[in-house]
C-alpha cells in the first residue's frame, strides 16, 4: 500500500532523530516509550492514494506514475500484534484523541478505551478487541503527536504512509481515503469475521 498525499512542506532531516515528535507516536502502543510534552493543534490534509501490487500491471503503471517522486517521510502503522495493555493512555489529555475513544464506544458498542489502558489482557488480545483498538490508538497518536511542538509540522511532511496488514485501514483514514467512522466499521466487521474462523480452527 503506498499513499501519495499532495506536496506539503517537508522537515530537515535533524527533524527526524529518535528523540522527535515523530518518534513519540509510537508511545501511545508502547506505554513505556518516551514522549515530549509539548503543544500544537492544526488539522492535516486529505491524501492521494494507490495499491501498488508488486509483478502486475498495477506496479508497473505506479512504477511511472512516481518515477519523479522521491518520498522524504513515512508513517508505518501496525497490525494485529502490537497491543498492549496501558495503550492509548496519553489520550485522555488530548482532547481530539478522546474524542476519537468516545466515537468508537458508539460504534463499538462498548468502552475500548478502558480496556486499552487496564485490559485484561487476555481480552485486549481477542482479534475481535485487538484490531478496532490498534486502528482506534494508531489514529489517538497521530493526535497526540499533532497536540506537541511542531507535530503538525511533522504530520505534514509526510508523503509516504503504509501499513501492515490491518494497519493498511489506518493508513487510508490517515490518508483520507474514508472516515475513521467508516474505517473502525470496516475494521470492527473485519475482526469479528476473523475471530469465528480462529474459532473454528480451534474447534477443528
Amino acid at each position: 500500500m503506498l499513499l501519495r498525499p499532495p506536496r506539503l512542506p517537508r522537515l530537515s532531516p535533524r527533524r527526524l532523530r529518535s528523540d522527535s515528535p515523530m518518534a513519540s507516536t509510537l508511545a501511545l502502543l508502547r506505554p513505556s516509550a518516551p514522549s515530549p510534552a509539548t503543544t500544537l493543534r492544526a488539522p492535516f490534509r486529505s491524501r492521494v492514494s494507490t495499491r501498488v501490487s508488486v509483478g502486475s500491471a498495477v506496479a508497473a503503471g505506479a512504477d511511472t506514475l512516481f518515477a519523479d517522486y522521491k518520498p522524504t517521510t513515512a508513517f508505518l502503522f501496525p497490525g494485529q500484534g502490537a497491543q498492549a495493555v496501558g495503550m492509548g493512555k496519553e489520550a485522555l489529555n488530548v482532547r481530539a484523541a478522546a474524542e476519537l475513544f468516545d466515537k468508537a464506544n458508539d460504534i463499538l458498542g462498548y468502552d475500548l478505551l478502558n480496556l486499552c489502558i487496564d485490559g485484561p489482557k487476555e481480552k485486549l488480545n481477542s482479534t475481535v478487541i485487538s484490531q478496532p483498538a490498534i486502528y482506534v490508538t494508531s489514529l489517538a497518536a497521530v493526535e497526540v503527536l499533532r497536540a506537541r511542538e511542531e507535530g503538525q509540522s511533522v504530520i505534514n511532511s509526510v508523503d509516504v504512509t503504509c501499513g501492515l496488514s490491518l494497519g493498511e485501514y489506518t493508513a487510508l483514514a490517515f490518508a483520507g481515503a474514508f472516515s475513521f467512522e467508516d474505517g473502525l466499521k470496516l475494521v470492527k466487521l473485519r475482526g469479528e469475521a476473523m475471530q469465528v474462523s480462529a474459532n473454528k480452527i480451534c474447534v477443528l
